[in-house]
Order: C-alpha cells, then structure tokens, then sequence
C-alpha cells in the first residue's frame, strides 16, 4: 500500500492517504481526501501544493507515492452566499444558550 500525507493550511499534523500503485491521480486525491474530510466538490475545490517544493498543482497529473502537500479549500460559492452564511453562523452563535 502507497501513502501520501496531506494536511490543510489552518491544522497543524498531517493526515494519509492510502492507495494501490506507485501513484495516484490529482483528481483521484481530491476526491479521496475531501470524502474523508466530509466537503462536498459543488461547495469548493482544493488548492494543492508540495510542502517541501510549494510547487501547486492546477492541472491532472499523477502523483508518486510518499509526497507530503498541504491543502488549502477554495470556495466555489458566489462571494455574496458565502456572506450571508457567515452572517447566520454569526447571528447563530450570538443567539446560542
């Protein structure tokens, strides 16, 4: 089994992934890593670079096993929705007991 350890910008360990093969897919990533992170692809998408290099990758390409990336989410959402459900979360947590 390959492995490729991931981590978002804001959190600081890292987690794995695990596949068969020598590589994986940059869209099989995304795909593997925002299932386990409960994101769905129509809310964001993920913005990938190296660790070590910061390289980003933008384009599908095949990526070799034991890399290390950090992830940061890009919303997909228009600005003004993103907005207004910041506004509720605020109003909400205002209004929590």
């Amino acid at each position: 089994m390959a492995h490729i350890h991931y981590k978002f910008s804001s959190k600081l360990s890292y987690d794995t992934v695990v596949f068969d093969g020598p590589h994986i897919s940059l869209d099989d990533l995304k795909k593997q890593i925002m299932g386990r992170e409960k994101l769905r692809a129509g809310d964001c998408d993920l913005q990938i670079t190296n660790a070590q290099t910061k390289e980003e990758f933008t384009e599908d390409c095949h990526i070799p096993k034991g890399c290390i990336f950090e992830f940061s989410q890009l919303n997909s959402l228009p600005a003004v929705n993103v907005d207004i459900l910041d506004l509720c979360k605020r109003l909400l947590n205002k209004h929590s007991c």
